[in-house]
């Protein structure tokens, strides 16, 4: 499985939080790749985590509509209304 990572690296504890789930994802035997706010390709990509808040996760799923690929959010904002799960 190949797993894309958006992270909003304006969010506090971001970069922690990212590579606790890189880690994980390695543990388990899958990939990853990092992707940013302009990516267009996600080719090969199986699912995409979107590490932020509601913005975060509305970016990763413009990127990710098109290809049919499903979204997983981490709340690391105040409201995350849109996102699966929180830090906590």
């Amino acid at each position: 499985m190949n797993i894309g990572i958006l992270k909003n690296n304006d969010k506090e504890n971001a970069l922690f939080y990212t590579q606790m789930l890189m880690d994980d994802i390695r543990s388990c035997g899958a990939e990853f790749m990092l992707l940013d706010d302009t990516t267009d390709n996600l080719a090969g990509i199986d699912m995409v985590i979107s590490v932020g808040g509601d913005g975060t996760f509305l970016k990763a799923a413009c990127a990710a509509l098109s290809w049919g690929i499903p979204i997983f959010g981490l709340n690391l904002g105040t409201l995350g209304m849109l996102t699966e799960f929180d830090k906590d």
